[in-house]
């Protein structure tokens, strides 16, 4: 018998999971409850940063070494996106010239 039973008095089956199926599942649920907790958790509190540190004025310069890596790893992000859509297309290209002879 196969996943898919045919109609039977007028019921169709859905098909059987497998085991890595209930395992993906499972992850898209968690990602999805944890999406829910993140957007309901309440905001942070917010602190006088002249209070604090007694800074009134941003200097792009004075960023610490993560924010400019994540900003050149932001850049290169996207430098590689767009590259892989540069061969991606360059394939649709190729694909649609060598089917259409």
């Amino acid at each position: 018998m196969s996943d898919l039973a045919g109609p039977r008095d007028g019921i169709t089956r859905m098909p059987k999971l497998n085991r890595s199926d209930t395992i993906a599942i499972s992850v898209l649920g968690l990602i999805l409850a944890s999406i829910v907790l993140v957007a309901w958790a309440p905001p942070p509190i917010l602190v006088d940063r002249e209070a604090v540190s007694g800074e009134t004025s941003f200097n792009v310069w004075r960023d610490t070494l993560p924010q400019w890596l994540m900003a050149a790893f932001g850049i290169a992000g996207t430098v590689v996106s767009g590259l892989a859509v540069f061969l991606v297309y360059d394939t649709l290209k190729e694909t649609r010239r060598a089917t259409s002879r």
